[in-house]
C-alpha cells in the first residue's frame, strides 16, 4: 500500500490488459448527420444511373435490331460489333452517375471551415466535429491538470514573505534565501524529503522543480542525501487520504533525529515542516 519500489514494464497500449479491454468494449465510429446524408444519395443516384444504363442499352438494342430488320441486314456479322459499343455506352452512364467526387468535395469544405477556426483561436482536432459544432448549445470543460510542457519551476516560496526566486540574482547564494538558523533545514527538506531525480528526470513534477531550485544555486542535492539518508531512515509516502508526505532522517551533527513534511498540514499548504 505505501513505499517505494522498481517494475519492469513488459507491454503497454493495446498489448497490456487494459488495452485489450478498451478494444473488446471500443464502440464503432458513429457516421456524422453529413455522412449519412451522403450515402442516402449516393445511393439513390447509383440505383438511378443503373436504371438509365439498362434502358439505354435495351433502346440501343431494340434500335439495332429494328435497323437491321428494315435493311435487311441482320445476317452480317460485322454489324454485331456496334453491340458492344452499346454495352460501353451502358457502362460510361453508370460510372457518370456514381458521385465520386463528392466525398472529397464535402473533405474540402470542412477542411476550410477548420481553417477559419483556427484564425478565430478555435483548434479543431477532427474535420467531423465541425459538422455539429453549429447545433452545440452548451460546452461543458475541465481542467484536467495537463501541463503544456510537462515541466514546473520554483518562481516563488514564503518564509515570512514572498520570495521571487524565478528570475533571481546571478551571483546571489542559496544562504542568501533564508536566515542562517534554516540553512541546513532547507537543503536537507528539498533533497531528501523527495524520492524525484534529475538525472535522469523522474518523479514528481512538484518534486523536480524543489530539486532544480536547489540544482540551479549549486547544491548537489545526491551529496546530501547520501549523508543524511540511510536504513535507518522512515518514510511516509503521499496519499490521497494523507494529502503529504513526511520523511524522518538523522542528523549525527547534533544527533537528533529531524522529520520533514511536505503537502496539506491543516488545510494549510506546507513545502517543509
Amino acid at each position: 500500500m505505501t513505499g517505494e519500489g522498481k517494475a519492469v514494464v513488459l507491454v503497454v497500449g493495446s498489448d497490456s490488459c487494459v488495452g485489450k479491454i478498451r478494444e473488446l468494449v471500443q464502440e464503432e465510429d458513429v457516421k456524422t448527420p453529413l455522412q449519412e446524408k451522403l450515402e442516402i444519395i449516393a445511393e439513390d443516384i447509383g440505383k438511378f444511373g443503373l436504371v438509365s444504363a439498362i434502358i439505354t442499352l435495351v433502346v440501343l438494342l431494340i434500335r439495332f435490331v429494328i435497323d437491321r430488320v428494315a435493311t435487311n441486314t441482320l445476317g452480317e456479322f460485322h454489324y454485331y460489333l456496334q453491340i458492344i459499343h452499346f454495352f460501353i455506352i451502358a457502362i460510361t452512364v453508370i460510372v457518370v452517375a456514381i458521385p465520386e467526387g463528392l466525398p472529397l468535395a464535402v473533405t474540402l469544405s470542412l477542411a476550410y471551415s477548420v481553417k477559419k477556426m483556427l484564425q478565430k483561436n478555435n483548434l479543431v482536432r477532427k474535420l467531423e466535429a465541425t459538422e455539429t459544432m453549429g447545433g452545440a448549445t452548451n460546452i461543458c470543460t475541465d481542467k484536467t491538470g495537463t501541463l503544456t510542457q510537462n515541466k514546473m519551476t520554483l518562481m516563488a516560496f514564503w518564509n515570512g514573505a514572498i520570495i521571487q526566486v524565478g528570475d533571481y540574482e546571478r551571483g546571489k547564494t542559496f544562504d542568501q534565501l533564508f536566515p542562517r538558523s534554516c540553512h541546513d533545514l532547507m537543503r536537507q527538506a528539498l533533497a531528501c524529503n523527495s524520492s524525484a531525480n534529475l538525472r535522469p528526470q523522474t518523479g514528481s513534477k512538484i518534486e523536480i522543480a524543489l530539486l532544480e531550485f536547489l540544482d540551479r544555486f549549486g547544491e548537489d542535492y545526491e551529496s546530501i542525501r547520501n549523508r543524511f539518508m540511510n536504513e535507518n531512515i522512515v518514510k511516509f509516502p503521499f496519499s490521497s487520504q494523507r494529502k503529504r508526505m513526511s520523511t524522518i532522517i538523522d542528523d549525527k551533527s547534533p544527533q537528533k533525529r529531524l522529520i520533514f513534511t511536505k503537502g496539506i498540514l491543516n488545510g494549510t499548504c506546507k513545502v517543509a515542516n
